[in-house]
């Protein structure tokens, strides 16, 4: 009775631990004209797993409507990405990606109250967020600058709103009278614990009716991923 009584306690405490346990996700954004740089990093368990996911390489293929990316990911303590395939997301990808979503909310009773649940106990620990925008001249560098600032403080308003944000951010928007400019540099941190992500996924379940949904299959990293459209770098 004594070893069965010493497993109860020991697995209610990693239940406990895993419950408790912080999940820390970075987002790191660069983009200066047709340069664009894009990187997520997970954490979680006191460091000790790690994954990130590298995207150095993003291009909009205007002839073809599509965007061209290359995604590159790193698993634990490894020092190099592991190099991935080129793929290709169209128009029709971003349109099945958008049924796919509404799918799934669809069959998911009060999905919405569900969500806003969870960012509740989503708290953003550091964001900054730097702009750097030009039109060519005073007129439309004003107008653009001015476009800016609505766009970062309806942003803001959401994320104040919906998720606790821990400390002040740091924003900025540079104007560039002199030449046609576009830069934007974006940090962000958040974290919450494990145990509202399993809640948030067991409420899923509780409210999920109709059955299985029908989804479309798409290229786009969203739902469902066809890898007959990939293609090598």
């Amino acid at each position: 009775m004594n070893w069965m009584a010493w497993s109860l306690i020991l697995l209610l405490l990693f239940f406990l631990i895993l419950l408790c346990t912080k999940v820390t996700i970075v987002f790191d954004i660069y983009h200066d004209g047709d340069h664009d740089h894009y990187r997520i990093k997970f954490k979680t368990f006191f460091g000790l797993l790690k994954y990130s996911i590298d995207i150095p390489f993003v291009k909009v293929d205007k002839q073809k409507a599509q965007i061209i990316m290359k995604e590159n990911k790193r698993k634990g303590k490894k020092t190099n990405f592991e190099q991935k395939k080129m793929k290709k997301i169209t128009i029709q990808d971003i349109f099945d990606s958008l049924h796919n979503f509404k799918e799934i909310a669809r069959h998911v009773v009060g999905l919405q109250k569900i969500i806003q649940r969870f960012f509740k106990h989503v708290n953003i620990c550091s964001l900054e967020w730097h702009t750097y925008v030009g039109g060519g001249d005073a007129a439309k560098t004003g107008v653009v600058t001015g476009v800016a600032w609505s766009i970062k403080g309806l942003v803001l308003q959401l994320l104040t709103r919906y998720m606790k944000v821990k400390n002040h951010p740091h924003i900025s928007i540079t104007p560039d009278f002199q030449q046609p400019t576009s830069k934007i540099t974006f940090n962000c941190m958040i974290y919450f614990r494990l145990g509202y992500a399993i809640l948030t996924g067991l409420r899923f379940v509780k409210y999920w009716i109709g059955g299985k949904p029908v989804l479309r299959k798409t290229t786009s990293p969203l739902f469902i991923k066809n890898k007959n459209n990939d293609q090598s770098a």
